[in-house]
């Protein structure tokens, strides 16, 4: 971790917290010998944080995601399962920049880098955080075809922003 000194401690934070949400939404279910699986999983975030390989982490990702989609069907605490995906994936985006980073030989342009990655990351966090809280609070009932719309708008938006990014840092 050569970029700020930083993102090391926000991503094992992330880290502990993404593992530690799901973990404790599976406990709350009275599903306590699912543990070793919880250390197991910290302990691979932990291997893809000294080793970043892209496809070993968006497994691991996927994986993170799966069992949180597996705790919401079954009824868990909705709050902690969204909340470790959250963290999930920010941690799974400051294993990715950290890696993209390390070629990077200008320090302090890795340094104002690392900090503006880590506003844009804290404020989509945040508002995601907010969003599934008012989203908990909130019952729509709404048709599949709005739902898949939604869907769409999203993405095309997400791609957009997406682009719009790529264009402005080349």
């Amino acid at each position: 971790m050569k970029n700020t000194h930083l993102i090391p401690l926000i991503l094992y934070a992330c880290l502990m917290a993404s593992v530690g949400t799901l973990g404790a939404g599976y406990l709350l279910a009275g599903y306590w010998w699912m543990i070793p699986l919880f250390f197991l999983l910290a302990l691979f975030w932990g291997f893809t944080i000294k080793h970043p390989v892209l496809w070993i982490s968006s497994s691991l990702l996927s994986t993170h995601v799966i069992l949180a989609a597996i705790g919401i069907a079954a009824g868990f605490s909705q709050f902690f399962m969204i909340a470790s995906c959250i963290c999930a994936l920010a941690s799974w985006d400051l294993t990715m920049f950290d890696q993209r980073m390390d070629g990077n030989a200008a320090r302090n342009t890795n340094a104002s880098l690392g900090k503006r990655h880590l506003q844009s990351l804290v404020w989509a966090t945040a508002i995601g955080l907010i969003l599934v809280l008012f989203g908990y609070h909130l019952n729509l009932q709404l048709p599949f075809g709005v739902i898949v719309l939604l869907v769409l708008i999203a993405l095309g938006c997400l791609i957009y922003g997406f682009s719009f990014i790529l264009r402005k840092s080349t």
